[in-house]
C-alpha cells in the first residue's frame, strides 16, 4: 500500500506543475529597519467613480490581490512595477496595464495615479512629499468595460 501512495503523490504533484496550478512567487515586503524602505501605493479618492491603480507586481514578484491597493515597502533603489488602472468616460470604463520603472529612496512615498489621456491612459508615479513627478508612462487602452451609473 505504501509503494502505491509514492507514485501517486508523483503524479498529483507533476500533473499540478504541467497545469500550471503551482503558485508563482509573491511579494513579500524586505526586512528593513524603520524608514529604510520606501513606500508605494495606488492611487486613493474618494469621488464616487475614481480613477483607480493598483499594483499588480513588484520586480516581477505578484502582490497579492488582496494587497494591491495597500501601502507596499519596497527596498530603495530600481523597481519595476506592473501597475493596472481604470478611468471612466461616462458609463464606459476604460481599463489599462502598464510596467513602470521608477527609482525609489528610504523614507519617502510615491503615489501611482491613472487619468484619462490622449492614446490612451497615463500612470504616473509622484513622490507625495515633493509633488515632483518621477514617471510618466502612457499606456493604450487594452479593453472597456460597460459599466451603468
Amino acid at each position: 500500500m505504501r509503494r502505491m501512495m509514492l507514485p501517486l503523490w508523483t503524479m498529483i504533484l507533476a500533473g499540478l506543475l504541467v497545469s500550471g496550478c503551482a503558485t508563482a512567487p509573491v511579494y513579500v515586503a524586505p526586512p528593513l529597519a524603520e524608514g529604510a524602505g520606501a513606500v508605494i501605493y495606488g492611487a486613493r479618492s474618494h469621488q464616487p467613480r475614481p480613477p483607480v491603480a493598483l499594483i499588480d507586481a513588484i520586480d516581477t514578484l505578484a502582490v497579492p490581490d488582496r494587497h494591491r491597493a495597500d501601502d507596499l515597502v519596497v527596498a530603495p533603489g530600481v523597481r519595476v512595477l506592473k501597475v493596472s488602472g481604470s478611468c471612466f468616460r461616462g458609463w464606459l470604463m476604460d481599463i489599462a496595464d502598464a510596467e513602470l520603472r521608477v527609482t525609489v529612496e528610504a523614507g519617502r512615498r510615491y503615489e501611482i495615479q491613472v487619468a484619462p489621456a490622449e492614446g490612451g491612459m497615463e500612470f504616473r508615479i509622484h513622490d507625495v512629499a515633493s509633488g515632483r513627478v518621477v514617471v510618466s508612462q502612457v499606456a493604450t487602452v487594452d479593453r472597456t468595460i460597460f459599466k451603468k451609473s
